[in-house]
């Protein structure tokens, strides 16, 4: 196997790596089709990469070394196939798009589910954690309202002006009640996904 890890890499090629939509005819046709099937397939693209590259150097005649390529593509994903990537993976929430080798399959498989499970719940904890918030902000404008009718109500001398402000203030504290049982509820659902999220927020391998 080459160990392309020990491989100089030169500015030039560096940018080529960055992505075929940059490939100037020169890049192409001193492309070292091994090297960039290994980059390809250690950062977790799919092989289907190889099209776009064809498509960037044919415009310019040049065609890729398709089994060069495959050859540091198959090294490569076998690099990125570990359940540790596929559990950062599936955390972060991204797309599983890439056939890992079938005796690394199973584990990052694995690996990615439990990661993505993660993301599912945090995902859940997020609007839950938005809908608390906006309970706290009604709360704080139904209290300031409360304060300014009651303020105005020690002022009013006016029978059915008092009236009319004790009838208000009743209607907000029952909508303040309201949003306070919300806002409860949604703090033992967060609990409760919180708890949920534990077990995978890390990965045990054995």
């Amino acid at each position: 196997m080459v160990n392309y890890c020990k491989i100089g890499l030169t500015s030039t090629l560096l940018a080529l790596l960055s992505g075929c939509a940059t490939m100037s005819e020169s890049e192409c046709i001193n492309a070292n089709w091994s090297l960039i099937g290994f980059q390809d397939g250690v950062n977790g693209r799919p092989s289907s990469r190889l099209n776009e590259h064809n498509n960037t150097c044919s415009k310019h005649g040049i065609f890729p070394e398709t089994q060069e390529y495959m050859i540091g593509y198959q090294d490569g994903i076998r690099n990125f196939c570990t359940p540790e990537r596929g559990y950062e993976q599936g955390k972060a929430g991204r797309a599983q798009e890439i056939q890992c080798p079938d005796d690394l399959k199973v584990d990052f498989l694995n690996a990615y589910n439990h990661g993505y499970q993660y993301y599912l719940i945090t995902q859940d904890i997020r609007k839950i954690e938005s809908r608390i918030k906006k309970h706290n902000d009604r709360l704080s404008s139904i209290s300031r309202e409360i304060q300014r009718k009651e303020f105005s109500l020690e002022r009013a001398d006016d029978k059915g002006e008092r009236a009319k402000l004790i009838n208000e203030i009743r209607h907000l504290r029952d909508n303040q009640r309201r949003v306070e049982n919300d806002k409860r509820r949604d703090e033992r659902e967060l609990s409760r996904k919180k708890s949920a999220r534990y077990p995978y927020s890390t990965l045990v391998i054995y």
